[in-house]
């Protein structure tokens, strides 16, 4: 479902409509890792969901990367 959807139908605040993803680099044992930040919407079954939340999304997950904060649950 879009955004602009979930906004309409009042399930997400307004505020979210003009965020995009914002690509970062962090500084990480003297290099610069890639990636990235912003509002993410994730559909999927709740035991998976809360896979993700424990134990984060992507890659480097183990030294504190891919950290998940819920903003709105639908």
């Amino acid at each position: 479902m879009e955004t602009s959807v979930l906004i309409r139908q009042g399930k997400l605040s307004s505020i979210f409509k003009d965020r995009s993803i914002e690509e970062v680099y962090v500084k990480h044992y003297g290099g610069f890792l890639k990636g990235f930040k912003g509002v993410f919407i994730l559909e999927s079954s709740p035991w998976m969901l809360q896979f993700i939340y424990d134990f984060g999304l992507g890659v480097r997950t183990g030294q504190g990367f891919g950290l998940l904060e819920l903003i709105s649950e639908l």
